[in-house]
């Protein structure tokens, strides 16, 4: 069986008051948002919100949206870029 990918925009801006984790990061594909200590880190979390999210969609029979491959514009402040999660690999962890 083929595992399955999904691939999501997700748009990263930094809170400069938080010094703890300072990075937001929007998943509009999923209407989600986590947040992560650096961008790899933010990067990073965002992969587990998509897996765990769209696990919980699949396991709940509902619809997983199309995987998405243009990348949003952004405003000067933030940081756009494309997520990609083997969802098979993600569920044998």
């Amino acid at each position: 069986m083929k595992d399955k990918i999904v691939v999501y925009p997700i748009i990263i801006s930094k809170d400069p008051k938080d010094k703890s984790v300072p990075y937001i990061v929007s998943i509009p594909a999923l209407n989600g948002h986590t947040q992560g200590t650096s961008i790899e880190d933010a990067i990073e979390m965002s992969r587990d919100y998509i897996g765990l999210k769209v696990m919980d969609l699949i396991d709940d029979g509902m619809a997983v949206p199309t995987s998405i491959y243009d990348i949003p514009k952004t405003e000067p402040d933030e940081l756009s870029t494309l997520v990609d999660v083997n969802i098979s690999a993600y569920r044998r962890q």
